[in-house]
């Protein structure tokens, strides 16, 4: 009679194991969509928040889950969109715009004057809005290693003639050893470019421009100086928004572009862009970006 049950009693262990397995299975798929569900919500708050206004509406009633993946496709379509049209808004400023705007501030010279300064402020402006846009527009899945004292020293090569014109010492304090940054090199000397251009237009004639590059922790930190008049703290927080100009001159630039775009660089490398300043003090403008290595040796 015990060896008629011996069979059933091998039985019972493995019924058991399928039991708990057609229970957790159910549990782990649960979980998984659960998962699956917070992901797209957080997409959708980031497609969202990138789209404002222009974000399609919510979809109520169904299935929640298919309302959702329906909701992250339909936003990622409006992105899309109005990533198009941005760059056919930058080739048309690219082609349309620049191109007869060079055009005409060469064919005039220096023979008329009160028309020549307003279309170089319009060139002007479509150069740094159209320098700006490409910040925004920056994949930072594409920049590369590359030497951030390099692009500094191109900087200041560049600046080198506006500097001379008023009579500026430009003072480099730049290392002779690389300072590797990922990023972009045409953004990074972009940004340097204006930052010096700014303290060589403010800075007073026979005054000096300092640039300087220094490593910290896990860090570079390149810094440009003037001995100019020095910003107001109320200001200071104007500075760096799209289109800000100051009561006493603009720092931001001809259009309020300069700045911002120095910023938009910065945030896109993982930096910062700061400024330290007051009435009456030197203006000292910093980005800070992420270093991968920093071969500069400790000051003796």
């Amino acid at each position: 009679v015990a060896a008629a049950f011996l069979p059933l009693y091998g039985w019972l262990p493995l019924s058991g194991g399928l039991a708990a397995l057609g229970f957790a299975y159910p549990v782990w798929s649960w979980r998984r969509l659960a998962a699956a569900s917070r992901f797209l919500d957080q997409e959708l708050a980031l497609l969202r928040a990138q789209l404002g206004a222009a974000a399609p509406p919510p979809r109520a009633g169904g299935d929640p889950f298919a309302a959702r993946i329906a909701e992250v496709r339909a936003a990622s379509n409006a992105l899309k969109t109005l990533h198009d049209t941005r760059a056919e808004t930058l080739a048309f400023i690219s082609h349309d715009l620049r191109a007869p705007l060079a055009q005409a501030l060469g064919a005039l010279g220096e023979r008329m004057a009160d028309v020549a300064a307003p279309l170089a402020r319009a060139h002007a402006l479509a150069e740094d809005f159209l320098h700006a846009s490409r910040a925004e527009m920056a994949d930072p899945a594409r920049f590369e290693e590359l030497d951030l004292a390099a692009v500094a020293h191109q900087a200041a090569d560049d600046a080198w003639r506006a500097a001379q014109a008023k009579s500026l010492a430009l003072v480099r304090r730049l290392p002779d050893v690389p300072v590797w940054v990922r990023g972009d090199f045409g953004l990074l000397h972009r940004a340097v470019l204006n930052l010096l251009g700014n303290a060589i237009k403010h800075a007073p004639a026979q005054g000096r421009v300092e640039l300087e590059l220094v490593c910290g922790e896990g860090c570079a930190r390149l810094i440009v100086a003037d001995d100019g008049p020095g910003i107001a703290p109320a200001e200071q927080a104007k500075l760096f928004a799209p289109g800000a100009t100051l009561a006493a001159g603009a720092r931001a630039g001809g259009a309020g572009l300069g700045l911002y775009f120095v910023r938009t660089v910065a945030e896109k490398h993982g930096g910062a862009v700061g400024v330290s300043s007051a009435p009456g003090v030197r203006t000292e403008f910093a980005v800070t970006l992420p270093s991968s290595e920093c071969h500069i040796p400790p000051a003796q």
